[in-house]
């Protein structure tokens, strides 16, 4: 009882430790802001001011207020988790849809359904693809702002977010799929997936293989599959997954980054002020992670992005992009040999069967998305048979998130997916006529096993007590020291940059992530006391109840002995009761057996006299 109690406490004190964290990042933030202000002279006469509105609001009335129709649909997976996906089943104009295949369209990390909708309908895909006919639908991965239900685990359990990259992809987008085609009335769909969108399907593709069937074609947009070339800041927090893990368990059950109203505050406050949205959460907060784009990127759509996301996901999904980071390779999630061996009967998890992927797919990466690295994307090519269009968009600026939040998004983007889906979504197309002399018409290359194995000549990157088996794993001194050699190979190499407004850029990351490390060693330092301080708690506590047991177990075993005694004397009390009782029982019926005797001698005496006077008497007579 104490322990838990103690477990309890602490837990509670870790919460409050990082929320006063927050609230100090925010501060600082709020206090730039107010400085900034002042310094231009600029009169505040309503902090209302400060707030965009409607930073936040729903797809659903996005779409509506867009001037579309939409409809949100509720569809149970296989293991009991409740999505939920909006659909726009018409055009601006009101025309239903009549193109022969509908759409899906799946979001990236930590986001929604709104990452497709937030540029305006103008520079969305999605609203885009419904002005041209098609039948859209918009996906939420499980455990997002949108589709946190299941039909027995409740929310805050760590049951519920006990789940990765694989559930999703094995159970969400088939259930999906399952039910678009099943409202729809028709036989196949069109899949566009963004950053983990990618990453899901080629899961589902590789592990359900008959959904493959169901796909008329698919495009990737910053596909992510391989992340060794990874250049983003995320390269190096990597290796210390194992203690966010132990973090985001301890305290949200298994959550990692759900939408908050501290995020909502930073979207529609600082966000809003054109110095922080510039220097602060674009830069910093999108470029260090994404890729700089000083061109490009729309900074006016920042107070939205932040106000959809972070949408929230598990941290089990986010620890299995770690594992790929790590490993160089597409693999299944790694759980550390022992375990490996019960769920995969393997030491080493399996890599996924991207070889056997059939469906005709294109895909379109960024010289300059840090993420899905070029590198990384080119290995991706040379694993998928059946790539009809390899894109590289002609700008050398676009980053990862320039694929939905360019300013150029239509020229560079949605122009080419709206003609690559109206070349597919034709009846009279044929895939052969796209494939190379190297590619068979089933999608299966020549030269290349497809079957998933055991490949023993890899380790597992996990050991068994869930700790990277990694050596010299870099410090936070570390990625504090070689800061700038670390921002400078994510920053973009292009000629004729001015090295001035590149070096500010490099700077002022380098500065905002040395604070951030500084904080991140604060707090780790502070959570080791606490947890520390646990240990103690614990400790102390089972000391007072080992020695309460050993206490109660003398007790108890001299009121057992009393008891014993007590017991003992009592029964030798009913065995000489028992026996005196016997005994004068004996004596009462030998006494009335005696007594009879003398009865039953004194009559059969009396009744022999009687006879023999009789018989004299009779005698006489005669």
């Amino acid at each position: 009882m104490n322990v838990n109690r103690k477990i309890s406490v602490t837990s509670s004190a870790l919460k409050i430790h990082i929320d006063f964290i927050q609230l100090i990042f925010i501060t600082l933030l709020l206090t730039a802001s107010l400085t900034t202000v002042t310094m231009r002279k600029t009169p505040l006469t309503n902090i209302t001011d400060f707030f965009y509105k409607n930073t936040s609001l729903p797809t659903p009335e996005m779409l509506r207020l867009s001037g579309y129709e939409v409809e949100c649909h509720s569809i149970t997976t296989a293991d009991g988790y409740v999505l939920e996906v909006h659909r726009i089943p018409k055009s601006k104009s009101g025309k239903l849809a009549f193109k022969n295949h509908p759409v899906y369209l799946h979001h990236g990390v930590l986001t929604s359904s709104a990452d497709w909708i937030i540029a305006g309908a103008d520079n969305s895909i999605a609203t885009q693809l419904a002005d041209q006919g098609y039948d859209v639908w918009l996906g939420n991965s499980r455990g997002n702002t949108y589709s946190r239900k299941h039909v027995s685990l409740n929310p805050k359990s760590k049951e519920y977010w006990n789940f990765g990259l694989e559930e999703i992809g094995i159970f969400d987008l088939p259930a999906v799929i399952d039910y678009i085609l099943s409202t729809s009335g028709k036989e196949k769909i069109h899949y566009l997936g963004f950053s983990m969108g990618t990453t899901l399907f080629y899961i589902m593709a590789s592990e359900r293989p008959e959904y493959q069937l169901k796909i008329r074609s698919q495009i990737s947009l910053a596909p992510v599959a391989y992340l060794s070339n990874i250049k983003s800041t995320l390269k190096y927090i990597a290796p210390h997954a194992r203690e966010l893990k132990f973090l985001a368990k301890f305290i949200s059950n298994g959550a990692f980054m759900p939408e908050t109203d501290t995020w909502k505050f930073l979207a529609g406050t600082m966000c809003r002020e054109p110095f922080l949205q510039k220097k602060i959460c674009a830069k910093i907060l999108i470029f260090s992670v994404c890729g700089t784009d000083l061109h490009q990127f729309n900074m006016s759509l920042i107070p939205l992005i932040f106000g959809h996301s972070p949408a929230g996901t598990s941290i089990k999904l986010m620890e299995h992009y770690a594992q790929i980071i790590m490993s160089e390779g597409f693999r299944k999630f790694d759980y550390g040999p022992t375990q490996n061996m019960k769920v995969y009967n393997c030491t080493t998890p399996p890599s996924y069967k991207l070889e056997s992927i059939k469906v005709p797919m294109s895909i379109m990466y960024g010289e300059n998305d840090i993420l899905a690295d070029p590198a990384d994307v080119l290995k991706l090519k040379e694993r998928l048979p059946n790539i009809i269009n390899f894109i590289k968009i002609d700008n050398p600026w676009f980053n990862h998130v320039d694929f939905l939040w360019s300013k150029g998004v239509n020229f560079y983007v949605n122009d080419r997916v709206i003609t690559l889906f109206n070349e597919s979504d034709d009846l009279s197309w044929n895939i052969s006529t796209y494939l190379t002399s190297s590619q068979s018409p089933t999608g299966k290359t020549n030269d290349v096993n497809t079957l998933s194995s055991c490949d023993f000549s890899k380790e597992s990157i996990v050991n068994d007590s869930g700790d990277f088996n990694i050596k010299n794993r870099p410090s936070l001194d570390f990625l504090k020291t070689h800061l700038d050699e670390i921002i400078s190979k994510g920053m973009p190499h292009i000629e004729k940059t001015l090295s001035q407004a590149e070096n500010y850029e490099k700077e002022l990351q380098k500065t905002f992530i040395s604070n951030l490390l500084d904080l991140e060693k604060s707090y780790r330092k502070k959570s080791n006391e606490l947890l520390n301080n646990m240990d103690t708690h614990v400790t102390m506590a089972d000391r007072v109840v080992k020695d309460n047991v050993a206490k109660s177990f003398s007790v108890i075993d001299r009121n057992v002995k009393i008891v014993s005694k007590t017991l003992n004397n009592n029964i030798l009390m009913i065995e000489k009761t028992i026996e005196k009782n016997i005994i004068k029982t004996e004596n009462i019926i030998s006494d009335s057996f005696t007594n009879a005797n003398h009865f039953m001698q004194n009559e059969t005496d009396r009744l022999s006299r009687t006879v023999r006077n009789a018989l004299q008497k009779v005698f006489r007579f005669i």
